[in-house]
């Protein structure tokens, strides 16, 4: 698969053949720079993705150099090991999209407890004085502190995020995974390589993820 020409300077891609030697360059690199982080599982991971030959047009996309005399990288150096630490990153967690109303709905409750916590403390901390023990104090602090935790939690809910949709179309990991990894391409790359993360996304999660799909689910 491959991206959209874009209307920037970034020169259209070329087709690239899976036939051919594999691209093991880049899970040798994320291996041995993240060996004492990275789990056995997720090393079999960009094991496995590095040498699925689906994948080839992928690092020679990212290896692409400009049509001058410069021969510049069209993308950073290292990208193919910028892309798989981030592929290890959000394949361990949960990628799924979230519904804007459910949002909306987790921010009004913990608003709710917030209030109530602090409501609590405050009838506590009215106590007379010579009934007041260090526990109870203790207990306040610990009210105000629970309260704080909510508001914070109802501040997160109100930024937006690749996970963040108005409706539900039934594809929630992938359209998770999709929208995230994009993301991060067009903010460390430049572009969003819908064609490459349908590409990352079929063979992370087996199964069919076109182009198109991608593009969909970004808007």
């Amino acid at each position: 698969m491959t991206d959209d020409k874009s209307k920037d300077s970034r020169p259209p891609e070329q087709p690239q053949s899976t036939k051919g030697p594999r691209a093991p360059a880049p899970a040798r690199a994320a291996i041995t720079q993240f060996a004492e982080t990275l789990s056995p599982e997720q090393i079999a991971l960009v094991q496995r993705l590095s040498g699925d030959p689906r994948l080839k047009p992928v690092w020679n996309e990212l290896g692409r150099r400009r049509r001058t005399k410069e021969r510049e990288r069209l993308y950073p150096s290292g990208a193919g090991l910028m892309l798989l630490n981030a592929v290890v990153q959000l394949t361990g967690s949960c990628t799924s999209v979230i519904l804007r109303r459910d949002q909306d709905q987790a921010r009004e409750r913990y608003l709710e407890r917030a209030d109530l916590l602090e409501r609590d403390a405050r009838q506590i901390d009215a106590m007379p004085a010579y009934a007041r023990t260090d526990a109870i104090d203790q207990g306040v602090k610990s009210l105000m502190d629970a309260a704080q935790f909510y508001r914070e939690c109802a501040a997160e809910c109100t930024k937006e995020t690749p996970f963040d949709v108005a409706r539900n179309t039934g594809d929630g990991q992938a359209r998770g995974f999709a929208r995230a990894l994009s993301a991060l391409c067009r903010e460390q790359f430049g572009y969003p390589l819908y064609g490459t993360v349908a590409t990352v996304a079929s063979v992370v999660l087996e199964c069919d993820i076109t182009r198109e799909a991608v593009r969909e689910w970004c808007r």
